[in-house]
Parts: C-alpha cells; structure tokens; sequence
C-alpha cells in the first residue's frame, strides 16, 4: 500500500529552509494558508508528491541463503562471549 505525502517548508529571504512537517496533500494546503496568515515574512512552499510505501510487512533486514557461508546470527545470544571472572575451585589452594 503506497500514500501520497508532502512535505511542508518554511524558506526566509536569505535561502535558510525548515520543514513544518510532513502532511497529506489537503492538509498541508491548509497548514501553509493558516501559516501565512500569522506570518508573511516567510515563504510556504509544499514539495511532493512522495510515495511513503507502507513495509509492515516486509522485514528490514531480509536474511540471504548463501549456503557457502555459515549460519551465523550477530544477534543472537548464542552466540555472545560470556564475560566474568574466571572461575577457581575452592577447595583448590
């Protein structure tokens, strides 16, 4: 599923930019009108359209079968040193 966005900027006469923020397309038409009703030294430009896909369903970081190389997991306790002192017998002395 993909949706349109656009992204609201506020630009001073000296070219410093700033996002307002991230808006549907009526929303930020709205937001811009309103903004340069309280203020007018500023212009309001809207940017887009932009396609936010949505990724719910995919994973960030899809895993790669390559069946030359081990199954190894970075992240997995598995596979974390363990770390402490060593241990000594106490009956050892």
């Amino acid at each position: 599923m993909t949706q349109d966005i656009y992204v609201l900027l506020r630009k001073s006469v000296n070219n410093n930019s700033q996002v307002i923020g991230v808006y549907s397309c009526s929303d930020a038409i709205t937001k811009r009108n309103e903004l340069i009703g309280l203020n007018s030294s500023y212009i309001y430009e809207i940017q887009g359209p932009f396609k936010l896909v949505d990724t719910n369903n995919k994973p960030l970081f899809p895993e790669i079968y390559n069946p030359f190389l081990p199954n190894f997991n970075p992240f997995s306790d598995k596979n974390k040193p363990v770390i402490g002192l060593p241990k000594y017998d106490s009956d050892s002395d």
